[in-house]
């Protein structure tokens, strides 16, 4: 499976509002089928943002580790993740990778460390 297939997973967003001190709530958001993948932030806008770039962050290097994330659905053909990449300004690290095979990100990430 390719990386940019593994993007276009539907995960399920969790929300909620929680109190973080007394008379002060932040907005928690998760993705609870990736591993440790949840933010929080003043406003819910915020939150989902920051889980967006961390959603691909997990799953690039769950491939790079040579664990490939859960695919509780399949993918979806109308997302396209490229924009969100380029927002994140993950452009430089993750494009490349977009159309390669799980186990061939996890060969180049291998080839960097030994470099």
């Amino acid at each position: 499976m390719k990386l940019i297939d593994y993007l276009r997973v539907p995960y399920i967003l969790e929300a909620e509002s929680i109190e973080a001190a007394p008379g002060s709530w932040v907005s928690r958001v998760s993705y609870p089928e990736l591993p440790d993948c949840i933010e929080q932030a003043a406003t819910i806008e915020d939150a989902i943002d920051r889980l967006e770039r961390r959603r691909i962050e997990t799953i690039v290097e769950m491939l790079r580790s040579g664990t490939p994330p859960r695919i509780p659905r399949p993918p979806l053909a109308s997302s396209q993740p490229d924009w969100l990449i380029a927002h994140y300004g993950l452009a430089e690290e993750v494009l490349d990778l977009l159309e390669q095979e799980d186990d061939a990100i996890k060969q180049t990430s291998k080839t960097r460390k030994a470099m």
